[in-house]
């Protein structure tokens, strides 16, 4: 894996998920019927329940990134984002402060468009299949509009710390660097 930190609040961590994950996760939303793709958060046939041993591996190699985390959530569940859906700027801490951190893990990165975007950063990123993105729970962040027909794919979860200690990203995940 390899460690790219954009800023002080943001790292992407290439190559976290490997190819036989991310083969998993492909054949799942390909070969998912399509009366299984949910409503989330006004994702209309967006989002999709994982497979609880693809649910039970991300969350344990989530946590291996992490300090402190009383509380992962959620790690089961898969968006996708067709041509023209965005999500407008946002916090992932607005009503709890013990959202220490955003982690976004990305299975493909085929699709046109799609930013990632931290607007008050002036950082627009468009992270590489397989990569982990780790941001603080402050820092503002959208996505643009998917401008193809290919699907973007994203898991999202949150880290959350205690009222007494909050969860930190492990020191080798947190700086720039390559970890085997």
């Amino acid at each position: 894996m390899k460690t790219v930190r954009h800023n002080e609040s943001i790292v992407e961590i290439e190559n976290f998920l490997d190819d036989k994950m991310i083969n998993r996760l492909i054949n799942f939303v390909t070969n998912s019927e399509t009366n299984w793709w949910g409503e989330f958060n006004g994702f209309v046939g967006r989002v999709a329940t994982l497979p609880k041993d693809i649910e039970e591996e991300l969350t344990k190699n989530i946590l291996n990134c992490f300090e402190y985390v009383d509380v992962l959530t959620p790690v089961g569940t898969i968006a996708r984002y067709v041509k023209g859906l965005t999500f407008g700027a946002h916090k992932d801490n607005i009503g709890s402060k013990r959202i220490n951190f955003g982690i976004i893990l990305y299975p493909v990165d085929d699709y046109e468009g799609g930013y990632l975007v931290y607007p008050e950063l002036n950082l627009k990123i468009k992270p590489k299949a397989g990569s982990m993105v780790i941001h603080t729970g402050e820092v503002v962040h959208e996505v643009t509009a998917v401008t193809n027909d290919k699907l973007r794919y994203i898991i999202t979860a949150f880290a959350h710390g205690s009222e007494t200690r909050p969860a930190v990203v492990k020191p080798e995940y947190w700086t720039d660097s390559v970890n085997e």
